[in-house]
């Protein structure tokens, strides 16, 4: 197969299996392995095999769901409620104090993971509700 007509078929394969409802990973995974089957044969299968199953064991990636795990027990247990209800009587009176509120509980919270996808789902689940329970405003 020539380069064009693989583009061709990869390009229009993705929009269609999108189309039709199809995760865009999941369309362009296997998009990517039947090409490749078709070119290369059956060693393809093993190499693609080899290489998911060597990134989904990855034990750095277990900090992302632990992170959200760690922002839902944050909320839940009410304990974010409280960390802003002080750290705002402290910063509060000034202008933009939530916002530096939710700044320095980021950083801390950024220096002890490393990891920047947890970090923006603790900020979502938790910062938010937070900052506009405070009456701080989107326009701000």
């Amino acid at each position: 197969m020539s380069i064009e007509l693989i583009t061709l078929v990869l390009v229009l394969g993705v929009l269609f299996l999108m189309a039709i409802g199809v995760p865009l990973a999941f369309a362009a995974g296997s998009l990517a392995i039947t090409i490749a089957y078709f070119n290369y044969g059956t060693p393809v299968i093993a190499i693609a095999h080899k290489t998911i199953y060597g990134l989904a064991t990855e034990y750095a990636l277990l900090s992302i769901p632990l992170f959200i795990f760690m922002a839902t027990l944050l909320e839940r247990s009410r304990i974010a409620h409280d960390l802003y209800n002080s750290l705002n009587k402290l910063f509060g009176h000034r202008k933009g104090g939530v916002m530096t509120v939710t700044l320095v509980i980021s950083i801390f919270m950024a220096a002890i993971s490393g990891i920047i996808g947890g970090e923006i789902v603790l900020l979502g689940l938790v910062a938010l509700p937070q900052m506009l329970r405070l009456n701080y405003g989107r326009s701000e």
